[in-house]
């Protein structure tokens, strides 16, 4: 299944996508899906990936699904409205509390504009209702109201992704920023900060969520599996994350201290534009 396979990339066609996404860095993506109850478009819920800079995307994100949707209904005979996750699937709970009635199928990553957002890329799934002439002419017309809105606010984008890939390059520690978009199932304000993204605050660590690398080791004593090893350096590669070898011996500031004596481990430094990739490939991969 394709549409389940974006994280995990064992098809060639997902595999050649995401390299497609990592080569030329697009400020938005857009996946069109049919069949669905409703006329949906995204974004979805509050965000669910620790490793997105949800702020960032976020200043653009509901506009540009609001013009997807505004234009493909203004010029259609049928569809009269659309649903966005995010606007309209709060409800007041028996306490009075607002709650979030259901998840956006922008939590998991295995879906592509899903993914794309690790890569600084505004995604959206948009569900279309059926398969019809006036669901293609909708789709037609959403298609070219979001492209007005993105040539009207190109300046923005970029400047978005400027924002991302320098705090990549410093390594800097955004929990202020994006900390208060992970809310609880009352949406309030960053109650599941901590937990969605945790700070590494042992001896050693930098005290914050991003570490300063990944070390892979490539040598018999550490290493038991070493075609695992190899195939998520070419996971890595392929996903635009730079993958260096180390010319002298690594001490990693970790828990038990220990030292790789020797030279020649892979080592994915996190001081780089995506840092964002490394956490959640190798945290679902290790």
């Amino acid at each position: 299944n394709l549409n389940r396979d974006n994280a995990v990339q064992t098809s060639p066609e997902t595999q050649n996508m995401q390299h497609l996404i990592g080569t030329y860095d697009p400020v938005t993506l857009v996946e069109l899906h049919g069949q669905a109850n409703e006329f949906q478009v995204e974004p979805g819920t509050p965000p669910h990936q620790p490793n997105v800079e949800y702020d960032v995307i976020a200043r653009h994100q509901m506009a540009g699904g609001e013009a997807f949707g505004a234009a493909a209904v203004a010029n259609n005979p049928y569809y009269q409205s659309f649903t966005v996750p995010v606007r309209d699937w709060m409800y007041t709970d028996e306490n009075g509390e607002p709650s979030w009635e259901r998840c956006g199928t922008d939590m998991p990553t295995l879906f592509t504009p899903a993914f794309a957002m690790l890569q600084g890329c505004i995604g959206y799934t948009i569900e279309l209702p059926a398969y019809s002439e006036l669901t293609r002419q909708a789709g037609t017309y959403g298609f070219l109201g979001m492209s007005e809105y993105v040539a009207a606010n190109k300046e923005g984008y970029f400047e978005g992704l400027a924002e991302i890939y320098a705090r990549g390059i410093e390594n800097r520690n955004s929990d202020a920023e994006v900390g208060p978009w992970f809310v609880d199932a009352h949406d309030k304000a960053g109650a599941e900060a901590e937990i969605f993204r945790p700070a590494h605050t042992g001896e050693g660590e930098n005290g914050q969520f991003f570490p300063e690398c990944y070390l892979i080791p490539l040598d018999a004593e550490n290493q038991t599996n070493l075609q695992a090893a190899f195939d998520i350096i070419e996971y890595l590669t392929r996903n635009d994350v730079k993958v260096s070898i180390a010319d002298a011996p690594v001490t990693p500031a970790c828990r038990d201290r220990r030292r790789f004596h020797v030279s020649g481990q892979a080592v994915c430094g996190q001081r780089r534009p995506l840092r964002r990739d490394s956490p959640y490939h190798l945290g679902i991969s290790v």
